[in-house]
């Protein structure tokens, strides 16, 4: 077969493959929700068929056993799943379909180790600080998408910086490399295979943990680890000599990182502020990102105990921009809802009772409910967060905050269909920033909040 013919049957595999795993998700989701435990259960054995390390299937599965009243079972799913590098308790201890499951002794015991190995990650409790890093595993594995797909998705392809030009000098002849096409198989970035490219964005979490492309020793805080995907990745990182690269590009790569030290104030401004709103202390803001990355973010967070790390997984570049990219409002907009996530989580899960009580103002509130948003608890969240980072401009940068106002308000209504917001913002800012001596912590607030939606 002839080089073009060879990658066009490829490239269509790839999409097959792809358009098969998000028919069989959809088809999940639709059994799981109809309580359909029978068809939903065999659905899950064909995604684990394709995919049988993907921590996705084996969290669900372990979700589903433990909906079925399989304890036993789920119980084995979740040895699985932290076998396969899953870490992050915050989730385990929150996730409603959970709830039977987390009274068993196994589940207490398989916590309890969890917890035992994440405590060694911790780092000074009395510390507040604010890390950026490109991680150079990670960084390989978004140049690795983009050699498999210029035109990915996930990656900024509309960028016309050097940088893109540097990794085509470099990795130019590697984009027939057999890790980069099992990579592009596994994640094609059709638009319609949404769990897919939810997958590989997903997958920048579980990088960011290794010393250079050594994935032998993890050197931070977990939240989730892939080690089939990291050899994948570190194999390919040692034949390219990525390293070398790497290093190439020190000099970019630090500039982009003190921009994000040195005009952000995160000491004197963004951490207080955040000490001021809430009593849970945050120990470590981390910006983890690639210069080629596009729009995608994400920002889990990593527990034990008291001890809290919260991130930012994305890019930070956009289309057109200057040599390197200047932050300004917009990014540090960006940044505070994916970190506020971790303290506004915390309160709104305190509130469940009272909020599935509130799911018929579901719809009220968000008009595109078939996503990731599908439920009131998860659409309350992303409209606090965005309150919370507005409110943090309205206090600090009183000249800026009018027009972000504006276009934060439009982009909510107009683009993401939380068709509420503006009326949210004005109650937020009207009843709780302008009321503070009531209201000293936002947890003090919530029951307004609450109130509010009941109004609807």
């Amino acid at each position: 077969m002839k080089p073009l013919l060879l990658l066009a049957f490829i490239s269509l595999q790839n999409i097959l493959f792809a358009q098969n795993t998000q028919s069989l998700f959809t088809r999940f989701n639709a059994k799981f929700k109809q309580a359909n435990y029978a068809e939903a259960g065999a659905t899950l054995d064909s995604l684990l068929a394709i995919e049988p390390k993907n921590n996705y299937w084996l969290f669900t599965n372990m979700e589903l056993e433990a909906k079925k009243g399989n304890m036993s079972k789920a119980n084995e799913w979740l040895y699985k799943l932290i076998k396969n590098g899953y870490c992050d308790i915050q989730e385990l201890q929150t996730d409603d379909n959970l709830a039977e499951l987390r009274n068993t002794p196994e589940f207490k015991s398989q916590m309890a180790e969890l917890t035992a190995y994440l405590t060694k990650f911790k780092l000074n409790e009395n510390e507040q600080l604010f890390t950026v890093d490109i991680p150079p595993l990670m960084e390989c594995y978004t140049i690795m998408l983009y050699l498999g797909n210029p035109k990915h998705t996930l990656v900024n392809w509309m960028q016309h910086h050097s940088y893109f030009k540097k990794v085509d000098e470099y990795f130019g002849s590697y984009k027939n490399h057999g890790s980069v096409m099992e990579l592009a198989k596994k994640y094609p970035s059709e638009e319609t295979n949404f769990i897919n490219n939810l997958r590989a964005h997903h997958n920048l979490k579980t990088f960011y943990v290794y010393d250079s492309i050594d994935i032998s020793i993890v050197k931070r805080f977990p939240v989730e680890l892939d080690f089939e995907l990291a050899k994948l990745i570190q194999g390919f990182a040692r034949e390219t000599k990525f390293m070398q690269f790497y290093k190439s590009n020190a000099e970019f790569y630090d500039a982009m990182k003190t921009i994000l030290h040195t005009n952000y104030s995160f000491g004197s401004k963004v951490i207080p502020f955040f000490n001021s709103n809430f009593d849970m202390k945050i120990n470590r803001f981390n910006v983890y990102f690639s210069p080629i990355y596009g729009g995608w973010q994400h920002g889990p967070t990593a527990r034990v105990g008291n001890y809290t790390e919260c991130f930012y997984f994305g890019g930070i570049m956009y289309t057109n921009t200057k040599d390197f990219y200047y932050p300004d409002v917009n990014l540090l907009f960006t940044l505070l809802t994916e970190f506020d996530h971790t303290t506004v989580n915390d309160i709104t899960s305190k509130y469940k009772t009272e909020l599935k009580k509130l799911n018929n103002k579901l719809s009220s509130l968000n008009k595109d409910n078939g996503g990731g948003y599908n439920n009131i608890e998860a659409t309350l969240n992303e409209y606090i967060t965005w309150a919370f980072a507005l409110q943090y401009f309205y206090e600090n940068t009183p000249g800026e905050y009018a027009e972000l106002e504006k276009s934060i308000v439009h982009s909510m209504e107009k683009n993401r269909l939380f068709v509420k917001f503006g009326d949210f913002m004005s109650f937020y800012k009207g009843s709780y920033i302008l009321n503070r001596k009531k209201y000293p912590l936002l947890k003090d607030f919530y029951p307004e909040i609450i109130s509010w939606v009941n109004r609807l």
